[in-house]
């Protein structure tokens, strides 16, 4: 059932439909489905629901396509790209679990490249994205830093619990052997077994090599729209030895 009329900011005051788990192979739902038209009683919002300074930590289930506004965010990664597009990746000052997120650079076109750092504090601008399989970005259009030179740490993770909702935090995992050399980077194991694979999408890792031991792997957490999770380390001092 899809209904072409409702937009953003409306508001449900009723809602009849059948509840049933879903499993995306990643994340495990319950969901709602309503069998048509009758069984939503809408209020249409006269105004559009205002941007609000957010925290990232509390942004978890908003509808995709919520207009957001982050007042001061850190950044943590930047992967800029072509055409002046510039993806980042930021988080919430205290850092903690689901702190940070993937921003997608949707300023109109033609881009100048932001001059970002990590440790930039920024405020943002843009819109909710909820890709597939529960995953977030913020798809920005309006960008301003504020201050620098601010650290957040990474929070300590392991690599078998990760799940979809982390994408864009910065994680370390801790006592890792390289397991695999591959086309895009490393696979790294933990001493428990749990592999994830570390991409060179911000630092050459051509010099690591199968059986090297390393006390802790820094990075952002991407997941692609598959699924896939990659461990994306920011520079060579993002792999402790």
């Amino acid at each position: 059932f899809t209904d072409p009329e409702r937009t953003v900011g409306d508001v449900v005051e009723r809602l009849v439909g059948i509840v049933y788990p879903f499993d995306d192979g990643v994340d495990r739902y319950l969901a709602v489905a309503p069998r048509g038209a009758d069984d939503l009683t809408w209020t249409r919002t006269e105004t559009p629901v205002e941007p609000g300074d957010l925290r990232l930590a509390d942004a978890l289930d908003l509808a995709s396509g919520t207009p957001v506004r982050f007042g001061e965010l850190v950044v943590t990664a930047v992967a800029p790209g072509s055409d002046g597009v510039t993806d980042f990746f930021a988080s919430d000052p205290t850092g903690g679990p689901f702190a940070g997120a993937y921003f997608e650079d949707t300023r109109v076109a033609p881009r100048e490249p932001l001059d970002l750092a990590v440790g930039d504090v920024v405020s943002v601008s843009g819109t909710f994205e909820l890709w597939s399989r529960g995953m977030r970005a913020i798809a920005f259009d309006s960008l301003t830093v504020t201050g620098g030179a601010s650290v957040v740490e990474p929070s300590p993770q392991r690599a078998g619990a990760l799940a979809a909702r982390w994408h864009g935090g910065l994680i370390a995992i801790e006592d890792v052997e390289v397991n695999e050399e591959l086309s895009f980077g490393i696979q790294i194991v933990e001493r428990f077994g749990a592999a994830l694979d570390v991409a060179d999408e911000l630092v050459a890792l051509d010099d690591v090599r199968t059986g090297e031991r390393f006390d802790r792997v820094i990075g952002v957490l991407f997941v692609n729209r598959d699924g896939g999770m990659e461990l994306w380390p920011r520079s060579s001092d993002d792999l402790e030895a």
